[in-house]
């Protein structure tokens, strides 16, 4: 299974994310506070992230807080 390194700019926090784990269950297991967190489901918009470099798969989110062109700039939400 890949895994998948994340840095937080803001924090300089690293972690690992596995493969179809979100980054926002994956910053949880570690006790970090990277994100705010709202509903969990890609509906609030409230963990919106920018996924700065490589490839990313995202669940359904919301069109409202994550257009099309928003994902194909990598904003997308860490629940998702």
């Amino acid at each position: 299974m890949a895994r998948f390194q994340v840095y937080d700019r803001t924090t300089g926090d690293h972690f690992t994310c596995k493969e179809g784990q979100s980054v926002l269950k994956a910053i949880e297991q570690r006790g970090l506070k990277c994100v705010p967190v709202g509903c969990r489901g890609g509906g609030c918009g409230f963990c919106k992230i920018q996924v700065l470099e490589g490839q990313f798969e995202s669940g359904k989110m919301s069109k409202r807080h994550a257009p099309p062109e928003a994902v194909e700039r990598g904003e997308v939400l860490a629940c998702r």
